[in-house]
């Protein structure tokens, strides 16, 4: 290093170990345990600065992941909004949920539809005398069920787990809740915020049915897989008291695909 002191020796710092100079740089650097500690502190903060910038990018990756599920998903309905429509208009929703036909055909709850689709249950509860709040994220499948369900006791909301934000979604406003075919759309570390939100927007001692789809995720519609007994444990850390309400065969005649509904009760 010695060509260094060459070219300007003005600003030549000796920092071998033994260095013997009234240059007071030369002095400092020249102590042991002063380089060792201030490699250490360099070493340290490189390191957390290092973690910083990973988790950093765990986090937008897994964000980034999560929004390209979701939109994947809601651009999958807005394209296939009227296909999609045959079948699901095809089933009546006493075939889907026959277990809630009695309980459901006299009037007067406010009713929360989560998922509301082409709008068919949230029709047939408005037919029925029900104020229904209908969410659905997919502007497609919004106007589709607008035209085929005209009905003035439904009000159309954009909005989609685990947040559900918009000012017709009040807490402790609603009698039922229905989340049909919806829980294989909200990303797995979203779902206890999820549960969260729907008790919140549940009034004491109301309930919630979800519908769980068991069977191979569809990535082209955005869906993440499911497991029911991870589902049911989330739903009990949430306060609800689950109950098991059937194993049902695809309404639509899928072989490889099955569903499972529980009821979730509210706590006081």
């Amino acid at each position: 290093m010695q060509w260094l002191k060459a070219v300007d020796e003005s600003l030549y710092v000796d920092a071998s170990a033994n260095a013997a100079s009234s240059n007071r740089m030369e002095r400092f650097v020249n102590r042991n345990k002063t380089v060792r500690s201030l490699f250490s502190l360099m070493l340290l903060w490189a390191a957390i600065c290092s973690m910083i910038l990973l988790a950093g990018y765990w986090i937008e990756r897994t964000w980034l992941r999560n929004m390209t599920q979701s939109q994947t998903a809601i651009a999958y309905y807005d394209q296939h909004a009227a296909t999609l429509a045959d079948s699901y208009e095809a089933v009546d929703f006493a075939h889907a949920y026959p277990f809630l036909v009695d309980r459901l055909q006299a009037g007067g709850l406010s009713i929360l539809d989560i998922g509301a689709g082409t709008g068919r249950d949230a029709g047939w509860l408005a037919d029925r005398g029900h104020s229904v709040v209908a969410v659905e994220p997919s502007e497609g499948m919004r106007n589709l069920a607008k035209r085929l369900h005209p009905h003035s006791g439904i009000v159309w909301v954009p909005a989609q787990l685990p947040s559900l934000e918009h000012q017709a979604l009040p807490d402790s406003h609603f009698d039922f809740v229905l989340a049909n075919a919806v829980w294989m759309h909200v990303p797995p570390e979203s779902r206890p915020d999820a549960l969260a939100r729907i008790g919140a927007l549940l009034k004491p001692n109301s309930s919630a049915i979800v519908s769980l789809r068991i069977g191979p995720a569809d990535p082209q519609r955005g869906m993440y897989s499911v497991d029911p007994s991870e589902f049911v444990q989330q739903a009990m850390d949430a306060g609800f008291d689950v109950t098991p309400r059937g194993d049902f065969p695809d309404v639509l005649g899928r072989a490889e695909v099955s569903w499972k509904v529980y009821e979730l009760i509210a706590a006081n």
